[in-house]
């Protein structure tokens, strides 16, 4: 399916770019996206032999986020973004990401962008 908005303003731009970074295992440009005061909340991540993980987990800050990323690793994963929607520096995206050789996962972010067009608040979940 194709996305609602596929080259939308800086503020969707911006989120597309975020999880091309995070599927290339580029985690430094990934973090380059959040403001140094972004909260991050997102599903908790299940163990490797863990068959999925329950909760949420949020990180404040840039330094946190870093923190969170560098524990999460690089690891082999696919966004594809079927729905998008951006209202007033609020972006919505709806869709699938695998990760490895695990079954894809729907997922619902929604993210809040600051004046600068960076990323302030991140809200993921997967399911």
């Amino acid at each position: 399916m194709s996305s609602a908005a596929p080259d939308g303003p800086a503020e969707t731009s911006i989120v597309r770019r975020y999880f091309a970074a995070m599927d290339s295992g580029d985690l430094d440009a990934a973090l380059s996206f959040f403001s140094d005061d972004a909260i991050y909340i997102r599903s908790k991540i299940a163990a490797p032999d863990a068959p999925k993980a329950e909760g949420v987990e949020e990180m404040s800050g840039r330094d946190a986020i870093a923190a969170f990323f560098a524990l999460r690793g690089k690891r082999k994963t696919l966004h594809a973004i079927e729905l998008e929607a951006k209202v007033d520096g609020h972006t919505w995206l709806e869709g699938r990401s695998t990760a490895g050789d695990n079954p894809s996962r729907y997922f619902l972010c929604h993210a809040q962008i600051n004046d600068d067009g960076l990323i302030s608040r991140f809200l993921a979940i997967a399911g």
